[in-house]
């Protein structure tokens, strides 16, 4: 299913691109943009470009709220919570903001993201394979 991009992440191997279904129908669209869809992640091979698998997300990804280290995906959504998915794991971190504090959300989330990857054994940052 295409999608509307809200987010990008670039690494070594892979293109991370996030968003919402993208739909032709108007009611479609609102419930998409009103977050009442979820999100979706695409997974690109870098080089040729093909479609290496999906994520399905629980809500949209933040505008530009992706972020890749230690061989996990950070992700920052709508609803508040932060999503770390990654090859040795699949953990969601349990951060849950206030509605009308999506601004705030992707601060929390870097800080949060290199916070857990500086924790996570390694005192630098390294991007998935």
């Amino acid at each position: 299913m295409p999608i509307r991009l809200s987010a990008l992440t670039l690494t070594a191997n892979n293109l991370f691109c996030g968003g919402v279904p993208a739909s032709d129908d108007a009611k479609t669209f609102l419930k998409a943009i009103d977050d009442q869809l979820g999100g979706e992640i695409h997974i690109l091979d870098r080089k040729t470009g093909k479609r290496r698998g999906s994520i399905r997300l629980p809500s949209a990804p933040m505008w530009d709220g992706m972020a890749a280290a230690n061989e996990c995906l950070y992700v920052s959504m709508r609803n508040g919570s932060i999503a770390c998915y990654g090859s040795k794991q699949d953990l969601r971190i349990g951060c849950h903001l206030a509605r009308g504090a999506d601004r705030f959300a992707v601060v929390i989330f870097f800080s949060m993201a290199c916070s857990f990857a500086a924790t996570a054994g390694s005192s630098r940052m390294t991007f998935l394979a």
